[in-house]
């Protein structure tokens, strides 16, 4: 996956929504990970969205944003974190 390409796109995204005058301060990850799964999913035979770390009925709760898988490759998953004001990277320290 091409890691700087996939990024343009979501920076590039970002900066369309903040053309058009958005009444929201910030962009929420959903948004993010929109742009995310539309640039990858071409690139994955399936991307899920809301992925679970392991399986419902162990009673497994923990989830990332998006998970992609090809027969060709492991998986990939991705958590998605904005952080705007926060010391650190992740400003949910629960998650």
């Amino acid at each position: 996956m091409d890691v700087v390409r996939v990024v343009r796109t979501v920076l590039d995204d970002l900066a369309l929504v903040a053309a058009s005058e958005p009444n929201e301060r910030l962009p929420k990850e959903e948004q993010t990970r929109c742009c995310i799964y539309a640039a990858i999913r071409p690139l994955f035979r399936v991307v899920c969205a809301e992925r679970g770390y392991g399986p419902i009925d162990d009673r497994s709760r923990t989830e990332c944003d998006l998970w992609a898988s090809s027969p060709d490759r492991p998986p990939t998953w991705l958590e998605l974190k904005h952080c705007w004001s926060a010391s650190g990277w992740v400003n949910k320290p629960p998650e």
